[in-house]
């Protein structure tokens, strides 16, 4: 056990006998002949007394010098402990969430054997669904992400400040040229191109760093915004001083949250300086101002800015929450197999209540949420530049038995890497009072209408043409609630 935590079980040992004892922290500071303030600090860990004045606080609880300093722990404190000589401490970024792991451990000592065992039922879940550390370091991002609805000032100001100093006109979206160009002028790093005939086995990264050589390999085979995306992303790296950071632009190994952190700070840069905030809050207003949705109206914009369709969504997501103020939002991104008929949930945020699909294991989600039925649609489609120019759509989803509407917006090309697989993004926006009020094309009776759910195991809609799957966990919690009923009555 490390001194951190030495120190800590030692603080927990004396505010639990202090407990025991019915005795003040002012109380013990004068028996013991020290300050309230030190004794304060020993019980949160911070301080570790030499062995005079643990001897003097032996003194005061009757109990040997020894049994003081021992690191074996009564029942009480067992559970702590154990969350000690776990890996969860040191793993999980509390700081992130502004909690010092001392605290946790100073709300944890009022109740050790509870709160413990509650710790050790989130690690027992984790190793049931085979969960590893960085799933859990991606729902951190993802709560961090909604926590502070996806709007960080701090990096806000790198990006304005680097479109300043680079003299970056409002009129015009930064280019690759532009990116490598300040990536060997300003940091002196050389960009060079790859493919998998000169290196077969890395045919499946968009991008590899090589600190030691101060080179950027970037894969010929991706798509031109994928290309401007990954050039700013290292560009955001350097200009933030994101030393802790992964070197593929793919994940390989996982070493600590502020890794991946930091990957999320850099592609948050990469996507603020490709689309600037000014110029997409216009063109979103010149889209609401239309009186009918066209698909292409969407695509332009995005190939406006020379963007993917996950950094235009992104981006557009700032842009409605503080601009146009949308408080219910969220992002999906969806993959699938263009031979198989199976939808993998890669991405998601939700800044809204969760009537979106979000991460459920082992079901099917709805088929008539948009995120799914484009790429439904894509499969039909035979367009060789679908990797420049995605397809897109428009639904108004009606979460089935509630009042919940949602305005969701899609997009959805093939990989460029990877051919087999295709892939849509999307956003959806809850329509209230305000939000119909800025859309004109809200009235727009083309636009699909659908009552959706979130996975077919779950939904009530038994004439539903695209169900996949039978409803056993609705048909399951019915028998359930119909079995309560009858011992309710027997009971009467």
């Amino acid at each position: 056990m490390n001194n951190e935590n030495v120190k800590l079980l030692f603080g927990l040992k004396i505010k639990q006998l202090r407990i025991e004892n019915k005795i003040g922290q002012q109380e013990l500071a004068l028996a013991a002949s020290m300050s309230v303030s030190y004794i304060n600090e020993i019980e949160k860990g911070k301080k570790y007394p030499k062995s005079d004045k643990i001897m003097a606080l032996a003194k005061v609880f009757n109990i040997d010098y020894d049994d003081l300093v021992s690191l074996k722990l009564s029942k009480n404190l067992a559970p702590i402990g154990n969350l000690l000589n776990s890996n969860f401490i040191k793993d999980f970024p509390l700081d992130v969430f502004g909690i010092n792991p001392s605290e946790l451990i100073d709300l944890m000592s009022d109740k050790p054997s509870k709160l413990g065992a509650f710790v050790n039922t989130i690690i027992e879940i984790g190793r049931s669904y085979n969960l590893k550390v960085e799933d859990f370091y991606f729902a951190v991002l993802r709560s961090y992400q909604e926590m502070h609805n996806n709007y960080f000032e701090e990096i806000e100001a790198f990006i304005e400040q680097f479109l300043k100093e680079n003299q970056v006109p409002k009129s015009k979206s930064i280019d690759e040229e532009m990116l490598i160009d300040i990536l060997k002028r300003k940091h002196s790093i050389k960009v060079q191109f790859y493919d998998e005939k000169s290196h077969p086995h890395l045919g499946t990264l968009r991008s590899i760093m090589i600190p030691t050589k101060k080179v950027l390999m970037l894969n010929k085979g991706i798509s031109a915004d994928q290309r401007v995306f990954t050039l700013g992303r290292e560009v955001g790296f350097l200009e933030m001083n994101l030393k802790i950071r992964p070197l593929t632009s793919s994940w390989i190994t996982f070493e600590s949250f502020e890794q991946i952190f930091n990957n999320f700070k850099a592609s948050y840069f990469s996507s603020g300086v490709i689309i600037q905030k000014e110029i997409l809050k216009e063109k979103i207003t010149e889209l609401f101002a239309k009186k009918t949705f066209k698909n292409e109206d969407l695509v332009d914009i995005a190939l406006y800015f020379k963007a993917t369709p996950e950094t235009f969504f992104h981006q557009m997501a700032k842009v409605l929450i503080n601009d146009f103020g949308v408080e219910d939002l969220f992002f999906l991104r969806f993959d699938n197999n263009k031979n198989q008929e199976t939808y993998y949930l890669t991405k998601e945020m939700h800044l809204s209540q969760q009537y979106a699909p979000n991460g459920i294991v082992d079901e099917h989600y709805c088929r008539r949420w948009k995120a799914i039925s484009i790429l439904q649609e894509l499969k039909e489609v035979e367009n060789k530049d679908l990797y420049e120019k995605p397809i897109a759509g428009i639904q108004i989803s009606n979460f089935y038995n509630t009042e919940s509407e949602y305005l969701m917006f899609s997009m959805a090309r093939p990989l460029t890497i990877n051919k087999e697989i295709n892939s849509s993004v999307s956003i959806g926006m809850k329509l209230n009072a305000n939000l119909k009020k800025q859309i004109n094309f809200i009235k727009d009776d083309t636009i699909p209408y659908r009552i959706v759910n979130r996975t077919c195991e779950r939904c009530a809609i038994f004439e539903c043409k695209e169900r996949v799957a039978s409803p056993k966990i609705l048909q399951k919690r019915r028998k359930n609630e119909e079995l309560e009923k009858i011992i309710k009555e027997l009971c009467v």
